[in-house]
């Protein structure tokens, strides 16, 4: 069986499918994964076959305008919400009489319907010339519908957790197809109502809606690049007695707000003062703005999250979807400060779970930060609830069962 999997430029948006592409492949089945230029590497890292076909889009870019759009509207989450940067210039946005929203629009727009139609001929040709039988697609990607219309195979949408089919409000995905390109290639409609088939790891606390798609429960594999264990990690001697935090800031937070957020340093601080150690995972860019850190904030950069969630006994994190579902996996407590509204709205759905709490953290102050940090680390009904989500997603169907189902999925056209 031939499995294409299409991806987009956001590698927390599938690192989720990573262990799925390795069991088919084990399984002895051709996987190949089209994805934008700059993830060839990250893909071909991981040990699978990439097609860098298509063209960037940036992701930032895209979710800055988005959240200057819900100013203008009056739709934040909550009040007091900060502007991101500049969609454009990345400067620092104050007031939306800074910016002109209906020529960023079209700005926008123009940049990102034309790499929309060389994306949507990219992977139709890639598509007809290796005629995969199946199609596995990832939540911000919408080239997979395309590429399994074309050749006339199944597609299988694979969210990384706590998205359903037909997300609306804060965690709305977008217009379907925005530039026609199922029209372009002689393709009838399509929209997310019509997705038949989706693999799902969300506990079932934070189950989202999927509408009429089958629904595939999955085990969720925690995999987020690759790395090489330290000695300090692992190693028991000279190992002390207090609790680790582990706290992750990643690009993303960066991309959409900068390096200002207030947040960041009082996760740190507060964690210090309730005596853990710390694991501070950030990009180098964000390291630097920290200034001096207190000699048991260890900090690591690019960084497989998983392999240091594993011995901490609470992660602080910026509400990624990625990472809230790494740590359910393994069963840490954690707490997610949410910076913009959609991450706002996914921790919230994981909070359902008892395995996390989320905080605004904009508007959060230290003290509130401080407490939910202690409760992370001693509350027992915390801890017990994220090992009572552990155990169930560990009881699910894992990628080696799932490749039966995409067989059976395949089989059935």
């Amino acid at each position: 069986m031939r499995v294409l999997f299409t991806v987009s430029n956001w590698a927390g948006d599938y690192f989720c499918m990573v262990s799925q592409a390795w069991a088919l492949q084990s399984a002895g089945h051709e996987v190949r994964v089209v994805c934008a230029q700059e993830q060839a590497g990250t893909v071909s890292r991981a040990g699978l076959t990439a097609v860098p076909l298509l063209a960037p889009l940036d992701m930032n870019s895209l979710a800055r305008l988005g959240l200057l759009l819900k100013q203008d509207a009056g739709t934040r989450i909550l009040p007091g919400l900060p502007l991101p940067l500049h969609p454009i210039t990345g400067a620092r946005v104050a007031s939306l009489n800074e910016v002109d929203l209906e020529q960023l629009q079209i700005q926008t727009w123009m940049s990102m319907v034309e790499g929309l139609l060389s994306n949507s001929d990219a992977v139709v040709d890639f598509a007809k010339s290796w005629r995969p039988d199946i199609v596995c697609y990832s939540l911000m990607n919408e080239d997979g519908p395309l590429a399994a219309r074309a050749v006339g195979v199944p597609a299988v949408y694979c969210p990384p957790g706590f998205f359903g089919v037909n997300e609306t409000g804060h965690l709305y995905l977008g217009v379907p197809d925005p530039a026609q390109v199922f029209a372009r290639h002689g393709l009838d409609p399509w929209d997310r109502s019509q997705v038949q088939h989706i693999i799902d790891p969300t506990p079932v606390a934070a189950l989202p809606d999927h509408g009429s798609a089958v629904y595939h429960a999955s085990r969720y594999v925690p995999y987020n690049g690759v790395g090489t264990l330290p000695e300090w990690e692992w190693a028991q001697e000279g190992r002390s007695d207090r609790k680790r935090v582990c706290i992750i800031w990643g690009r993303s937070a960066i991309g959409l707000f900068g390096k200002e957020p207030e947040a960041l340093s009082h996760a740190v601080n507060a964690s210090v003062e309730l005596g853990a150690d710390v694991v501070l995972v950030v990009p180098k860019e964000q390291a630097g703005h920290l200034g001096p850190l207190p000699e048991n904030v260890r900090v690591v950069q690019d960084f497989p999250i998983h392999l240091l969630i594993r011995s901490s006994d609470a992660v602080v994190h910026h509400s990624s979807g990625n990472t809230l579902m790494n740590a359910l996996a393994l069963g840490v407590p954690q707490v997610a400060l949410g910076l913009s509204d959609d991450a706002i709205e996914v921790g919230r759905r994981c909070d359902r779970t008892g395995a996390s709490s989320t905080l605004p953290g904009f508007l959060a102050g230290y003290e509130e930060i401080r407490s939910a940090i202690a409760r992370a680390i001693d509350d027992p009904s915390q801890r017990h609830a994220a090992e009572a989500v552990r155990v169930e997603l560990e009881a699910r169907p894992d990628p080696l069962r799932l490749v039966r189902t995409l067989e059976e999925i395949a089989g059935n056209g």
